[in-house]
């Protein structure tokens, strides 16, 4: 048998070479397309990061353009209108952006329904401009305001929600997709001979930068992102705060001011008007030194000290509207940034009246309290005493409140008590002073009536109240009545004598069977008169 003639060495490395090359070149257009389709994922994530942000920016200019018609409404202030025509611009611009990505398949819907939102609210807020005639508008504009626009904002939320949930999603999917074209591709790439390895080691650092640079521009649209909403979050929370926040740029530029720094002022604080400067302020918000015709000056203002980094409060300045004064404690703050530069400046305003006023008031039934009870007791008493007229303490305390607490909870306790309160102060005159006491109890002060008056008006608020029904969250009715003493105060008697003589009286209503008032005489020798 002949000997098979052997292939020639040559043929047999050129075939390898050739599978070589054959397996090289599948290698590297796989791992071409598989480049490819990473860049485009990557594309489509930084694309949908952009609709993430115009979704967000939407949000807050809504937000900021209600805010610039409330301040209108407050100011008349025609610049404000102008910021809510550059925001309705803005949000129509936003929306074009959402149009371009989300104007097929599903997001079709989302996108008309966000527009449809978007429209309602911006015509509500022309419609309630263009019925706007009188400057300032008062309390119940605002909150006629607020119910109007309030639940197309809400509504207008719910639908940037979707949006924002949509193109999360899509993201997910594009971030996903590109996963697992880049654990096949470095399947196929591992699998091919030194070339391919070189080639993918190449492609391998080229992705690695490009996905850097994806992921840096991820990151800074995200914390962007975030930083708009913690800024219109923290907007919405100042709105309530009961104290005027405003805050200036650097430049002295105004960049917020909540609804009651604009109440106090009474007009924007923004007082950098074309050709005015920061020391125009006192004169533009009409800030004086208080109990003066001198304007505050303007380089003691704390929001102009807090520009240039200093911390201070000041309590000597008072704004002039009309023949209104409004003596006001003012602190600044400067806000600087991670560089140790002041970027921001805030100022605090707070009615120094107002202070007083939560001072001398209960919290829980808005009447008087202990204080300001002895105060009026401290100012009345020697009315009465130069004019000859009798005055009269009255301790009230309701019967069997703590079974109403046991029984129907503590919310429904408060509520008996605010009610009782009310019942109280209007059953009696505008002269006489009911105030808390403390607890369930009420006090209450009678110019010009003697005991046995005192007596007959306090049975005549018990009928009252004893009218009052109550109705629980089940559904069950109750009624309270209460148990009073009252004392007439002699000539030079202390608050705290007058006090524990109802106090006695008081108590033996209460052994008495309750629901009922008693009288006690004059005192013959009063102790010395509390100083």
């Amino acid at each position: 048998m002949p000997a098979r003639p052997r292939r020639p060495v040559s043929r047999v490395v050129l075939v390898a070479l050739v599978v070589a090359l054959a397996l090289v070149g599948a290698a590297g257009a796989v791992g071409v397309l598989a480049l490819e389709s990473v860049v485009d994922s990557t594309d489509a994530r930084r694309a949908e990061g952009r609709v993430l942000e115009r979704a967000r920016e939407i949000e807050l200019l809504v937000a900021r353009r209600a805010a610039d018609a409330r301040a209108y409404m407050l100011t008349a202030d025609e610049r404000y209108l102008a910021g809510s025509a550059a925001d309705r611009a803005a949000i129509l611009g936003a929306l074009e952006v959402l149009d371009q990505r989300l104007g097929r398949g599903p997001g079709l819907a989302l996108l008309a329904a966000l527009r449809r939102a978007e429209a309602e609210h911006h015509h509500e807020v022309d419609r309630i401009l263009r019925a706007q005639q009188v400057w300032p508008a008062d309390k119940d504009m605002l909150e006629a305001f607020a119910r109007s626009i309030g639940p197309r904002g809400e509504a207008l939320g719910q639908h940037l929600a979707a949006v924002v949930a949509h193109v999360t999603a899509r993201r997910e999917r594009a971030s996903a997709a590109a996963a697992a074209t880049a654990r096949w591709a470095s399947l196929a790439v591992m699998g091919a001979l030194v070339l391919a390895v070189v080639l993918g080691a190449l492609a391998a650092r080229w992705l690695g930068r490009a996905v850097l640079r994806a992921l840096a521009r991820e990151g800074e649209l995200r914390h962007r992102a975030t930083r708009l909403e913690d800024e219109a979050r923290l907007f919405r929370l100042l709105e309530g705060v009961p104290v005027g926040i405003a805050v200036l740029r650097a430049n002295g530029t105004l960049y917020y001011a909540n609804r009651h720094a604009l109440e106090i002022v009474g007009r924007t604080v923004d007082g950098v008007a074309p050709g005015a400067t920061l020391a125009d302020l006192p004169e533009l918000c009409q800030a004086y030194v208080a109990g003066t015709a001198d304007l505050y000056p303007a380089e003691r203002m704390p929001i102009i000290r807090a520009l240039g980094g200093e911390a201070c409060t000041v309590s000597d300045m008072e704004l002039r509207r009309g023949g209104e004064h409004l003596p006001l404690l003012v602190t600044g703050v400067p806000v600087r940034g991670d560089d140790g530069r002041v970027e921001h400046a805030i100022a605090s305003f707070l009615d120094i009246r107002d202070v007083r006023a939560a001072a001398l008031t209960d919290a829980l039934t808005g009447l008087a309290n202990r204080a300001s009870f002895a105060e009026s007791f401290g100012r009345i008493r020697p009315v009465c005493e130069r004019a000859g007229s009798p005055l009269a303490v009255a301790l009230v305390d309701l019967d069997r409140f703590k079974s109403v607490n046991d029984t129907h909870g503590h919310a429904m306790g408060d509520e008996v008590l605010r009610r009782v309160a009310t019942v109280v102060a209007r059953a009696l005159r505008s002269s006489d002073v009911v105030a808390r006491w403390g607890g369930e109890e009420l006090v209450v002060l009678l110019p010009d009536t003697d005991r046995e008056g005192a007596v007959t008006a306090l049975e005549k608020v018990l009928a009252a109240v004893r009218r009052e029904v109550f109705v629980t969250a089940t559904g069950a009715t109750f009624s309270v009545s209460f148990s009073a003493g009252v004392a007439e105060v002699p000539r030079g008697a202390s608050l705290e004598h007058a006090v524990t003589v109802a106090d006695e009286r008081l108590y033996a209503a209460k052994r008495a069977g309750r629901a009922r008032v008693l009288g006690a005489p004059a005192l013959a020798r009063p102790p010395a008169a509390q100083a």
